[in-house]
């Protein structure tokens, strides 16, 4: 009986920063590139797409030691995967996103793309924005809300076909660079028994 429990809330522990896949896939969706031209999601088939949604009122919101880390995996791994970048944005924002798209320009050396930015106060209305409803489109997101409303950024890890895997928020507890680390480098195992 103990070890039910000691599953069961493993499991608890882990669906809160972790959903799985649904049942449609990203390629489908329509989205806005930022300067609002139809964006093609379907050019990324083939390859693992990492999502990330970000802060970016200013140019200290931008989670500069992640892209420098999602940069490095990209060279590491031999091109397994792309980005699509997810700006979150208040009203009155002092980061434009031509402002932003420079900025990521100069420092990013891996495939991006950056959707047309999102306004912070209707993040989960999800007439809003296609990408965002597609992300959030599953009961099991719903909890995520009041966590996402605190993080820095939160990533979407989908597979070559498409469909979500996973998604997590930035947290203390979890060491975002050596999650992504194991998804796209995963560890040879030494096997000597």
């Amino acid at each position: 009986m103990k070890k039910n429990v000691s599953i069961l809330l493993l499991l608890m522990f882990m669906n809160q920063h972790f959903i799985h896949a649904q049942e449609h896939t990203i390629y489908a969706i329509q989205q806005m590139d930022i300067e609002h031209h139809p964006m093609n999601i379907g050019k990324l088939k083939g390859q693992q797409i990492v999502v990330v949604n970000f802060l970016a009122n200013t140019p200290n919101d931008i989670p500069f030691q992640l892209f420098f880390s999602l940069d490095t995996l990209y060279q590491q791994t031999k091109h397994a995967f792309q980005v699509i970048l997810l700006p979150e944005k208040d009203n009155s924002p002092m980061l434009t996103d031509s402002a932003l798209n420079h900025i990521l320009s100069d420092m990013l050396h891996l495939p991006f793309t950056i959707s047309a930015s999102v306004s912070k106060y209707n993040l989960y209305d999800t007439t809003k924005n296609s990408l965002v409803r597609w992300l959030n489109n599953s009961a099991d997101n719903r909890h995520f809300e009041n966590e996402y409303n605190h993080a820095d950024y939160k990533i979407y890890i989908l597979n070559n076909k498409g469909e979500l895997l996973s998604a997590f928020y930035e947290h203390p507890q979890i060491n975002t660079i050596q999650l992504l680390k194991n998804i796209f480098i995963p560890n040879k195992r030494n096997d000597h028994n």
